[in-house]
């Protein structure tokens, strides 16, 4: 396991999720084992950037839960703030209320991608590859899929 995969490991455990915010405030000393994953030069990154770059490290990066590696998945929570949280797929499937939360964050993302395929096919006849059409059928079948879960 990386050392970026222990520190994720250690805060998961002692908050019991991941939060960018967080992660960006413990990666700021310079002894951190996660102050390399970040642009700490505010002339080229700011605040909001960072936190982008603590999602794309909680997302991309295994921690370990149960002795296993565990993918982490988005919760949007009521909080505050609003920033949402990151447990393991294994914790979310097991409580009802992250699954549903989990679930509908999937729900919203594949209408999104449906919209955005709606508008390719309807701008005109370079649209319509087969790709676009292939893929237009996949995320039919997942919305649809999804749609019966939700119900």
């Amino acid at each position: 396991m990386s050392k970026i995969s222990k520190e994720l490991t250690r805060l998961y455990n002692r908050d019991g999720f991941l939060k960018p915010s967080i992660v960006v405030a413990e990666a700021k000393p310079v002894t951190s084992p996660l102050h390399n994953v970040f642009e700490w030069n505010d002339k080229k990154a700011g605040a909001a950037y960072r936190l982008d770059q603590a999602r794309r490290v909680i997302r991309s990066t295994p921690i370990e839960y149960a002795g296993e590696q565990a993918e982490m998945v988005h919760i949007q929570v009521t909080t505050p703030d609003q920033e949402g949280v990151y447990k393991p797929v294994p914790a979310v499937v097991n409580v009802q209320s992250d699954f549903d939360a989990a679930l509908g964050e999937l729900t919203q993302n594949v209408m999104g991608v449906q919209r955005t395929i709606d508008r390719l096919l309807s701008a005109g006849k370079n649209a319509k590859t087969p790709q676009v059409q292939q893929l237009a059928r996949a995320i039919k079948r997942v919305s649809t899929l999804t749609s019966s879960l939700v119900q």
